[in-house]
């Protein structure tokens, strides 16, 4: 896999993973590194998707940190710590998955949906029991992205982009946030 063709939000996630691994003295960078990763994230695709989905985010942050605590530790490593043979096999589906939805970056929503058809992976059981379905996932995730393909390595879609950099004034003014005199602020 080449690091390049990640997203700017995804590689961010995979160096706090390692971090993340690090810290929990673990042996390798696991995948459920990487979904604590992507969780903390403020402005990355996933938190959106999982919010349409219903789910509650700081339970299932408090599950991944459950599982986190519970994986064996290694002591003696000196920050030598590599990846997962888990974790690099689900490198290569979100590869592939990217491909065919002709992405041009593999973005964090594209690695969770790939990974999602592994039920025996720790971290898709932790997203199924928190009720991300792998079909809810692609559903809004389709819905998130608003048919926009990932083709730089800055992972935000039109649609995120407007809600991040603009006003809403239909929705403001539905609020009560404007005064009757159309843009002035309340």
């Amino acid at each position: 896999m080449n690091i390049e063709r990640l997203t700017t939000q995804f590689r961010n996630a995979l160096m706090e993973a390692q971090s993340i691994a690090l810290g929990y003295e673990h042996a390798a960078v696991e995948p459920m590194h990487v979904l604590a990763a992507i969780l903390k994230q403020n402005d990355g695709s996933v938190g959106p998707i999982l919010n349409q989905l219903g789910v509650n985010i700081s339970k299932l942050e408090r599950d991944v940190q459950a599982k986190l605590d519970a994986m064996a530790k290694v002591t003696g490593q000196q920050g030598d710590i590599g990846v997962s043979r888990a974790l690099q096999r689900l490198f290569n589906m979100a590869d592939a998955a990217s491909q065919k939805r002709q992405d041009q970056f593999i973005a964090s929503d594209v690695f969770i949906l790939s990974a999602m058809p592994k039920a025996d992976e720790p971290m898709v059981q932790v997203l199924l029991a928190a009720g991300a379905t792998e079909d809810g996932f692609r559903q809004a995730m389709d819905k998130v992205r608003s048919g926009d393909k990932v083709n730089s390595s800055n992972e935000s879609t039109g649609s995120q982009i407007l809600e991040r950099y603009t006003i809403d004034l239909t929705q403001a003014a539905l609020q009560g946030k404007l005064d009757p005199v159309i843009g002035r602020d309340a």
